[in-house]
């Protein structure tokens, strides 16, 4: 529960001292004149103060004495508020006599129950609950307000409309109300007006960052908050007795978002924070501001996370569900006033994502220790991992009490615990409310232990292709005596001699200064990827102050086997990468020739690390008395490797399609296009024979460019300028040819090419063709019966009637067949449709 509270001065005259003590106005019924006289001191005095805030400072404390109050500013400067005499009695029934010899009362909100302190807070008194103070109709979230009435009680109301309460606490000439990061004193001036100074309680805050804190606590800017809350199924009760109805969004306690706060300086637990959306709305709030801590420095950060804090999120209760799940894609900022209540905004980078919770658990150790004299949170130290709870809270139980004053332990609710006593054990008892605001409770041993002289920091460092980071840095604070000494690390070799770190350069201390003038160290290592080795490597290192402390350093090389670049172009694969084909380039001098590296995504300057290998295939058998034989398509061996030969050139020359005697006579050739062959690749990251190869093996079909493109018969159709110029063709869909007492012709025009690509290609001249097998052909029984060709591509080829010496009674249709044969041994065709009339 949030608390204000409010001290109220009971004395008599103000009096003005050398050493800058304060005494407040007399009772009402005094000489005006002397007041008068006491006022322009006090006037004096506040104006010094206040020039003392403007500058910067702020009030760190305010503490009761026997005769007033001591108002401590941030520098240490003093000035004492004096009683002058007792203060008025109460009124007839009030709770508590005011004015207990002089004492100053405090006055607070606790539980939502007005109370009443004379010992500074270590004993209380009710006076009156929230609930019977009436507030005005209509009137939403009022709070209490405080007054004095003419006849100087204090009295309480329930926003600026509520009615009046006299809490039966007299008070002279001036009170003050501490409220947030404010102190709010109230003066009783010469006209008997009451006016207010606002002084701070601590530095102004200037800004405010959201910020997440990641993996090696890196920080970024922004946050994105998850969320989990439940509805009430029953009325209960939160952990501090504050009661939830039926209906009531309860929130889980682990939801919080971090912020850092400048200056640092700042006292940020006692600002107010929310969440406001860009309109000042947000049906989030925000709990008390709680130091960030982890076990290490953050990276941008001068030290252990100063300036951070964690800010608990809740749910306003009765929010609907429907208003809750519309937060998704709203941007907030973290919010707060100062002491004269102006807003300071973060930047509107903080995403809420709420979701309803339908299990919790609280999950505990069994036992843990403690280094003495440290605050250890048995929560972040994952001792005690809430998932989806309401409420916790952390105690010792009546049993424990002596155990934990022999361990000199303390706990807070939060599971804070700390112990001065090594060696001692204590049972923490831990309360919690589960989701649906059930209570349980569960028990944790915590034995203190002597602080350790001995620390650890460990490494990773991954070969990685994509980004080769070859330095890796680990904070080693406190390091800076060590700067120059060198931290070599060892492994042990199969004969068990101490051998150093393959590829790991020796480890130095590097300085940094962040711009806030802080410093912190780093201990570096420095990789060459082409020489290290996977493995774990160590070393140990004495330092700080006399080398009393000793570290032990560990580094691990991974190997991240198949996550380099060097992969399979998928588009030239099927799904599983296990088939592949490729369209292989012919020329006179090489033939059919195929670059290996287009089919995957691999680096020039990588090339040299990449290796392939193939199995030639084998066939039983003869044919014509002849043995089968298959080329090889890889011609360079650079390394053999368990009777693999592997090779670093890329280009295979593969023979024809089909089965044919090689140029000798002495056998049948077989395996070239159109023949799949299995080819293994292996890329050796950086040429490091430590590491893992990567490797891929499918099976490759090599095609023609010719044979996989296209051939049609088509009807070719003049384009004429205007004056009447051929300027090119527009092509429609071959028609069959008629023979009607002349002979019909077939030119080079009326078959249209096209290569794999789609790229037209000319049939009588393009040197992937055997240009001389280019040519019609009488593909079917009527054409070889009725049909003769003759000619050449170059004035067209002449189709006409075989013989004439019958007439055609019944026109026959002939297939004219125009054949293409590439330098790859497929042969594509087109068929030209030929009907003999008369």
């Amino acid at each position: 529960m949030n608390k204000k509270f409010l001290s109220a001065i009971l004395f008599g005259a103000l009096m003005v001292t050398s050493t800058g003590t304060f005494v407040s106005c007399k009772d009402y019924d005094d000489d005006i004149d002397q007041i008068n006289t006491e006022l322009a001191g006090l006037k004096d005095q506040i104006a010094a103060l206040q020039s003392k805030i403007n500058s910067g400072e702020w009030v760190s404390g305010v503490t009761s004495t026997a005769d007033g109050i001591t108002v401590t500013l941030g520098n240490g400067q003093t000035f004492n508020i004096k009683n002058g005499k007792d203060g008025a009695a109460g009124a007839a029934g009030a709770a508590g006599a005011a004015g207990e010899n002089g004492k100053t009362p405090k006055i607070a909100v606790n539980n939502e129950i007005i109370q009443v302190s004379y010992d500074d807070g270590a004993t209380w008194t009710d006076l009156v609950a929230l609930a019977d103070l009436k507030g005005a109709a209509g009137e939403a979230a009022a709070e209490p307000i405080f007054s004095v009435g003419e006849d100087g009680h204090i009295y309480v109301q329930m926003g600026e409309e509520g009615e009046k309460k006299d809490l039966g606490v007299s008070t002279g000439g001036i009170y003050y109300v501490e409220d947030g990061p404010a102190i709010k004193l109230h003066i009783c001036d010469e006209n008997g007006e009451w006016n207010d100074v606002v002084l701070p309680r601590t530095a102004g805050i200037s800004s405010i960052d959201a910020i997440t804190i990641g993996a090696g606590n890196k920080v970024t800017n922004g946050a994105t908050v998850e969320v989990t809350y439940t509805i009430a199924g029953a009325a209960g009760e939160y952990l501090d007795g504050t009661a939830f109805k039926k209906g009531d969004v309860l929130t889980t306690v682990t939801s919080k978002v971090t912020a850092q706060v400048n200056p640092t300086m700042a006292d940020a637990s006692l600002y107010e924070f929310y969440l406001a959306d860009s309109k000042g709305a947000s049906i989030f709030t925000l709990g008390t501001a709680k130091a960030n801590e982890t076990d290490g420095a953050l990276t941008r950060a001068a030290s252990a996370n100063k300036g951070i804090y964690d800010l608990p999120i809740q749910i306003v209760s009765g929010t609907k569900e429907t208003a809750i799940k519309a937060t998704k894609d709203v941007a907030y900022a973290i919010a707060t006033k100062d002491a004269y209540d102006n807003e300071i905004l973060s930047n509107y980078d903080v995403k809420v994502t709420a979701t309803e919770a339908t299990t919790s658990n609280l999950v505990t150790t069994n036992a843990t220790t403690v280094e003495i004299g440290s605050n250890y949170d048995l929560v972040a130290k994952g001792n005690a991992v809430f998932t989806n709870a309401v409420d916790y809270k952390f105690y010792f139980a009546d049993g424990q009490k002596a155990a934990a004053e022999a361990a000199g332990a303390t706990i807070t609710e939060d599971g804070i615990i700390s112990g001065a006593v090594a060696g001692k054990s204590v049972v923490v008892s831990i309360d919690w409310l589960n989701h649906a605001g059930t209570p349980d409770t569960k028990t944790l041993t915590v034995t203190f232990v002597s602080v350790k002289q001995t620390g650890a920091l460990s490494l990773e460092w991954t070969v990685n292709t994509t980004t080769v980071k070859d330095s890796v840095e680990v904070s080693a604070y406190g390091w800076a005596d060590a700067a120059n000494a060198g931290v070599q690390l060892t492994y042990k070799d199969n004969n068990n001699n101490t051998q150093n770190a393959p590829g790991i350069t020796t480890g130095y201390i590097k300085t940094y200064t962040d711009k806030y003038g802080y410093n912190s160290q780093y201990l570096v290592f420095e990789f060459t990827p082409s020489e290290v080795k996977p493995g774990t490597y160590t070393a140990k290192k004495m330092y700080g102050d006399g080398n009393r402390s000793e570290c032990a350093i560990s580094v691990t090389v991974k190997d991240p086997g198949a996550t380099y670049d060097f992969k399979p172009l998928s588009a030239y694969f099927n799904a599983d990468k296990t088939e592949a084909t490729a369209y292989g380039k012919y020329d006179a001098t090489n033939g059919i020739t195929y670059d290996l590296y287009n089919l995957f995504n691999v680096k020039d300057a990588d090339k040299v690390n990449v290796f392939f290998s193939e199995v030639v295939p084998t066939k039983d058998g003869k044919k014509d008395n002849l043995p089968y034989k298959a080329s090889k398509w890889l011609a360079v061996t650079d390394v053999t490797d368990n009777d693999v030969e592997w090779g670093t050139a890329s280009t295979i020359t593969v023979d024809k399609a089909g089965e044919y005697k090689n140029a000798a006579g002495d056998a049948y050739v077989f395996g070239g296009a159109y023949y799949a062959r299995q080819i293994s690749v292996k890329y050796v990251p950086f040429g490091n024979v430590n590491l893992t190869p990567v490797t891929y093996t499918f099976n490759l079909t090599v095609k023609s460019e010719i044979f996989e493109g296209t051939l049609e018969y088509v009807t070719p159709h003049e384009v004429k300028n205007n004056s009447g110029v051929v300027t090119g063709y527009t092509y429609t869909e071959g028609k069959t040819k008629e023979i009607n007492g002349a002979a019909v012709t077939l030119t080079e025009n009326e078959i249209m090419a096209k290569d794999v690509y789609g790229k037209p290609y000319e049939i009588t001249t393009d040197t992937r063709l055997v240009v001389a097998d280019v040519k019609p052909i009488l593909a079917d029984d009527n054409a070889k019966q009725y049909l003769k060709i003759s000619g050449d591509w170059t004035n067209g080829w002449t189709i006409e009637k075989a013989s004439e010496n019958t007439a055609i009674v019944t026109p026959p249709t002939c297939k004219v067949q125009v054949q293409v044969v590439d330098q790859w041994g497929k042969t594509k065709t087109v068929d030209v449709l030929v009907k003999v009339i008369k």
